[in-house]
């Protein structure tokens, strides 16, 4: 069991889509990304959907929820869904918790695959929220963005949809970097989307950042490995670098969103780069941590 201040921490595994490998490393060559990320005939790379869950104090908080199943049927052909609300609450009730108990939800981002399911779509169609009785903490840029979005990114966006669930449900915009709740700080970041948040629990003793699609996997860990869907790929290497270089330099753990075999590892300086590392203290965190097959 991973403990952090007051909160215990698990992994919420949401299922799995795949992208295409060429959009998901940008300049990185098919012969060096294909080596840990093999692509399937059609050039797409297996990519977990996971979130987190945070527990203690009286407090229940999902850290994102993957994509339900609100998709048309063309779009999950298209990326390989093996996800569903179904999914979303039986993850949660693997962990005791249902629905209608989270208080508190942080969306990092509002792309599809990262906000889908903290909502259904009724008989009727109707948009209901997964967790009806939760402040929905959502960057105030990145809000504002998703609702106009540019030419290049609004297929990330579910625009209609977004509308119904911030009507549906307490929304607390943040606007500024630091502390949402005790022992869980956010960061602001804006290469890859605006107003991006990297949620990071900390205590005295012990840190742990979830920093979403700044650096989706552990592949991505290595600076060179941008995505080309990050609307400003130099700011967000910036943004990357001083991330890890924390991460690295105070002993943080990192829990990876979309890598589909390593979701928690440290990081480590490598010469002008980074790298990661598990350590015995990572590996015996259990089989709850890991992917299950």
């Amino acid at each position: 069991m991973l403990t952090i201040g007051p909160y215990c921490l698990d992994p919420l595994e949401f299922g799995r889509i795949r992208l295409d490998g060429g959009a998901m490393f940008g300049v990185v060559p098919r012969p060096l990304w294909q080596r840990t990320n093999p692509p399937d005939e059609r050039n797409r790379i297996a990519l977990a959907l996971r979130g987190l869950l945070l527990r203690g104090e009286g407090k229940i908080i999902v850290v994102d929820a993957g994509v339900g199943d609100s998709m048309p049927a063309k779009q999950r052909e298209l990326y390989a869904v093996e996800a569903s609300h179904q999914q979303v609450l039986a993850e949660l009730g693997r962990h005791g918790v249902a629905a209608e108990q989270v208080t508190h939800v942080l969306c990092t981002h509002l792309h599809f695959d990262h906000v889908a399911g903290f909502f259904r779509l009724d008989r009727e169609g109707t948009i209901r929220p997964t967790f009806p009785s939760a402040v929905h903490f959502i960057g105030s840029e990145q809000l504002h963005h998703a609702l106009e979005p540019t030419v290049r990114d609004r297929a990330s966006y579910l625009r209609a949809e977004l509308e119904a669930l911030i009507q549906a449900v307490e929304v607390h915009l943040v606007k500024n970097e630091g502390e949402l709740l005790p022992g869980l700080r956010v960061e602001l970041c804006d290469g890859h989307t605006p107003g991006q948040l990297v949620p990071i629990v900390h205590s005295a003793e012990r840190t742990l950042c979830y920093p979403s699609d700044l650096v989706p996997t552990t592949s991505h860990v290595r600076l060179a490995y941008t995505m080309g869907y990050d609307l400003w790929a130099q700011r967000l290497l910036e943004e990357k670098a001083g991330l890890l270089g924390r991460a690295a330099d105070e002993g943080w753990l990192c829990c990876f969103e979309h890598d589909p075999v390593t979701p928690l590892t440290r990081i480590v300086r490598e010469n002008d780069d980074f790298a990661i590392a598990l350590d015995e203290e990572l590996l015996a965190l259990g089989k709850e941590w890991h992917p299950r097959t």
